[in-house]
């Protein structure tokens, strides 16, 4: 589904985020990338997803959708007040609520129900624990239909229970929709049913290892 081949990137003059990169994506593959803070994850996600070009490299993908879930804390869609269904909604590519029709709605429903939310379909958002926030965003990604789901440490600032559950939703949704994952985190923990992992170090790809970690008990 995607193929970065010798993927190189900077920001400015300084030093580069990336270099030297090659990865790949297989369809249907749940990849779990680690890596310290400043590793240039976030880059690379980017740079994954087409957001970003490389300077150097090349990249090649299939892939027709993509959806992108970050962290719960400050994600922009959780701030004004909304319910769930209006939440999940904004995934029919920002379709104002005015111009809703009744087959719309009945996608959003069928979101939540994949997700197993619908009984929140009215809730105020910010009513919602983390670990429930997370599975209104994954439901919001599914209703486009995205070939592949990019997590950036979606699991941050989870208690363990939250965190426990959106981990059993995305490996669902990999292992039994057969959805595309790529989930970038600080734990291994976290990749538990994953295809593949690989840690980013010193703007390269390498098998990963505890020494990779931020956390190594959590590893």
């Amino acid at each position: 589904m995607i193929k970065l081949e010798n993927a190189a990137f900077s920001y400015g003059d300084k030093q580069p985020v990336l270099a030297g990169v090659n990865l790949t994506v297989e369809d249907g593959e749940f990849l779990g990338l680690i890596g310290r803070n400043g590793a240039g994850k976030t880059t690379l996600l980017k740079i994954l997803m087409g957001l970003v070009k490389p300077q150097v490299g090349k990249l090649e993908n299939t892939f027709r959708r993509a959806a992108f879930i970050s962290q719960v804390t400050g994600a922009a869609d959780m701030i004004f007040p909304a319910t769930v269904a209006e939440v999940v909604s904004l995934g029919l590519k920002y379709k104002p609520f005015a111009f809703m029709r009744r087959a719309d709605w009945a996608k959003v429903d069928q979101a939540l129900e994949s997700m197993g939310i619908r009984d929140l379909r009215n809730r105020a958002i910010s009513e919602l624990s983390g670990g429930q926030q997370q599975r209104v965003r994954l439901a919001k990604a599914l209703i486009s239909d995205p070939d592949i789901l990019v997590m950036d440490e979606p699991t941050t600032g989870m208690d363990s229970d939250s965190r426990d559950e959106f981990l059993h939703e995305t490996l669902r949704l990999n292992k039994e929709m057969g959805k595309t994952i790529v989930l970038v985190t600080h734990f291994l923990s976290d990749l538990q049913g994953a295809d593949r992992i690989v840690a980013l170090r010193e703007g390269k790809i390498y098998p990963h290892g505890p020494e990779h970690c931020e956390n190594r008990e959590a590893a």
